[in-house]
């Protein structure tokens, strides 16, 4: 599937709710996450900190949105 190229910041809202492709699954392992947060010095305990983590609501350690945030790049450009 060919990236969808979006023309502005405000013409996302008519990709609200809608599939903007599927690619591979892609592990955000602990090690991967262990790694950013060294290479951004953001060691938050919600992304290092097993013990403390398994109290908060989804009862594990969170990938940073940083991390996350460029696997979409893939599936929408902006132009």
């Amino acid at each position: 599937m060919p990236p969808l190229t979006v023309k502005d910041p405000q013409s996302l809202r008519e990709l609200v709710g809608k599939d903007l492709g599927v690619t591979e699954w892609f592990r955000a392992t602990q090690d991967r996450i262990e790694q950013f947060a060294e290479a951004t010095e953001d060691r938050q305990w919600i992304h290092v900190d097993h013990a403390r983590a398994s109290m908060n609501r989804f009862n594990t350690r969170i990938a940073h949105g940083l991390l996350t945030l460029p696997l979409i790049q893939d599936a929408v450009r902006l132009s």
